[in-house]
């Protein structure tokens, strides 16, 4: 199970590679990984989006990724944005989201907003 119990911190560590070094463990922490498992992760992904795919906060978050010029090859597969949304780039706001949906069955606005934001400045 996606563990929400925790802050997404990495992007506030000094140096790039202690950034990177802390999103790699806490996107394992996030899966319950101790080491990666890509067939765990996937497995964890598809969970999650079966939860989520009718979310209208989801949808609009998926709207706004592909209208970015970077996805705009997704055509709008959501499963594919999902993974994309667990980037080094995007993880500690889609965290977010995922902490609300799981907490109130939605997404908060400003949560929202805050990962639409990070597609319309090119992610």
């Amino acid at each position: 199970m996606y563990d929400t119990s925790f802050y997404c911190t990495y992007k506030l560590m000094d140096s790039d590679e202690d950034k990177n070094i802390m999103y790699q463990m806490q996107l394992l922490d996030s899966f319950g990984l101790k080491k990666y498992d890509d067939d765990k992760i996937n497995e964890e992904i598809t969970l999650i989006h079966n939860k989520i795919k009718e979310c209208p906060q989801f949808k609009e978050i998926c709207k706004a990724c592909s209208a970015n010029e970077n996805f705009k090859d997704f055509q709008m597969d959501e499963f594919i944005m999902l993974i994309c949304f667990f980037s080094f780039d995007t993880f500690d706001l889609f965290h977010k989201c995922l902490v609300d949906f799981f907490t109130h069955g939605y997404i908060l606005e400003d949560a929202a907003r805050n990962m639409m934001n990070a597609f319309s400045k090119g992610a």
